[in-house]
């Protein structure tokens, strides 16, 4: 994970970027990461290392949000 991807998941996200560093998972698979907001009603972000993005509200659980993004899903 880069510099980088933690300013981008703290803006979309309105998180700090130390709240990015802790909430994240790395998707080796898909050389991503999926971020989420620690708060209740908080929605996630997938980011591939190339700069490619998927943002979903919390109704999406992360399972379905990543079969979207290997479907080709962004936004």
């Amino acid at each position: 994970m880069n510099n980088d991807m933690l300013k981008t998941a703290s803006e979309i996200l309105k998180i700090s970027i130390d709240e990015a560093q802790e909430h994240n998972k790395h998707l080796p698979d898909d050389d991503a990461y999926l971020f989420w907001k620690p708060v209740r009603g908080g929605g996630k972000l997938i980011i591939k290392n190339n700069g490619e993005k998927l943002t979903v509200g919390s109704l999406i659980d992360s399972e379905t949000m990543l079969t979207m993004f290997r479907d080709g899903k962004r936004n």
